[in-house]
């Protein structure tokens, strides 16, 4: 599908240069700091360019959010990756120490890049307007930053990147080279319906009200939970990311942004992550508008929004209501991401609920646990709400006891006698 059929060449003194993408990947130096974009506007030509390149490339710092992505770089031995937002794909690197963690809070990434420009940034965007611009498509987040303060950038632009509206839109005069490419984006897609998701999805829509503002995440259980507010009215979206669940709750009449404080009628977003069909649906679409993380995550901008509920998962959570969302044993398979700044926003706004949502077992294994978790993403603090398949723990205002005997309630029945003699409250 090519969005710009009437495409035609910009030419202008200030415009970027066109090259090849291993031409693009010739400007990386051994021992410099290379960052990609984002999650499913990961430039996927010039990321490969950059390992058949790799060789050469010896003590490259690369940073990377991965989502959806098949992180050829991973295999390279060249490259010491940094990653804001981890993937299962990246487990064997992490095996060889190959790759690190960066635990930061997505609203920090862009300052971060601000305050330490890389030396090359690669990211992608779509073909320019008849004016000079081109739109970052379908991730926005840090990549404006990187666009802004990058010693060098490169473009991969992409005939086959929506246009989006928002922060997303710059000057093509801003990038020095671009690398003309056609190809379907990343794609992350919903897995098999699970009808403990479903359990849960239920119990979530309990906790939002009509003309709420929303934030949530992407993935099956994050799907679910959509459809469950199907029978919702007017709400809003205020979120990190964009999904194939929401384009549908648009398309049904049930999110309206009527009743949002602030970006009234429109849907907010960093990027957008999900199939070709929502990638359709937000292109030139008025009524989404992309920002960056600085804005989206930002605690001066989510303090406005009176009616928020902030939806998050995890991989753990224990007994006194902290949320590990990072880590795996040894190995990390999310981030930080937005869930700190969406959930702290959501339990101080009025009328706001923060809920995290999970099964409440996994292979055989208790997703609650006695504690502590491995990694805290999200401090008990925080944590209006979490909610299993057996129901919903209500912990604001509670002691740490009280906050473990509701726990216990939505733990899997066959391990909450071993969790509670786990337990020192």
């Amino acid at each position: 599908m090519d969005f710009n059929n009437d495409f035609k060449v910009w030419i202008g003194d200030e415009m970027a240069q066109q090259i090849t993408a291993t031409e693009a990947a010739a400007l990386v130096q051994p021992g410099m700091r290379v960052a990609l974009g984002s999650f499913c506007a990961e430039p996927q030509t010039l990321a490969q360019a950059l390992t058949a390149d790799s060789a050469r490339l010896n003590g490259v710092k690369l940073y990377v959010s991965v989502l959806g992505s098949a992180c050829p770089y991973a295999h390279s031995d060249s490259f010491r990756i940094a990653a804001f937002l981890s993937s299962p794909r990246l487990r064997s690197a992490y095996t060889a120490q190959r790759v690190d963690y960066i635990p930061m809070d997505l609203s920090a990434i862009p300052t971060f890049f601000q305050q330490h420009p890389v030396d090359v940034a690669m990211v992608q965007c779509s073909t320019p307007d008849g004016e000079g611009n081109v739109s970052l498509g379908v991730s926005v987040d840090a990549v404006r930053s990187l666009v802004r303060h990058s010693r060098i950038v490169v473009a991969e632009m992409n005939a086959q990147m929506p246009w989006t509206l928002g922060s997303a839109v710059v000057p093509l005069s801003e990038f020095d080279f671009y690398v003309p490419t056609d190809r379907p984006l990343l794609e992350v897609r919903r897995g098999e319906r699970r009808p403990v998701e479903e359990q849960i999805a239920q119990h979530v829509a309990e906790w939002v009200q009509d003309g709420a503002t929303i934030q949530i995440g992407v993935g099956s259980l994050s799907e679910s939970i959509l459809e469950a507010l199907s029978t919702k009215q007017d709400l809003g979206v205020h979120s990190g990311m964009f999904s194939d669940g929401v384009m549908a709750l648009m398309q049904k009449g049930v999110v309206t942004n009527r009743f949002k404080d602030f970006d009234v009628g429109v849907s907010v977003a960093t990027c957008v992550v999900g199939t070709q069909e929502v990638y359709r649906f937000v292109h030139q679409n008025e009524h989404i508008r992309l920002m960056e993380s600085n804005y989206t995550h930002h605690p001066g901008v989510l303090a406005r929004l009176s009616k928020f509920a902030a939806i998050n998962s995890a991989l753990e959570v224990d007994l006194t209501g902290q949320v590990n969302a990072e880590t795996a044993g040894p190995f990390v398979l999310g981030g930080v991401g937005g869930q700190l700044d969406f959930m702290r926003a959501a339990s101080q706004c009025p009328d706001g609920v923060s809920i995290v949502a999970l099964p409440s077992q996994s292979k055989g294994i208790s997703r609650i646990v006695s504690g502590p978790v491995s990694s805290v993403t999200t401090p008990r603090a925080e944590v209006d709400v979490v909610i299993t398949e057996y129901g919903a723990a209500d912990l604001r205002g509670k002691t740490l006891k009280e906050r473990t005997e509701a726990m216990l309630r939505i733990a899997h029945p066959d391990f909450r006698t071993q969790l509670e003699e786990n337990t020192c409250l």
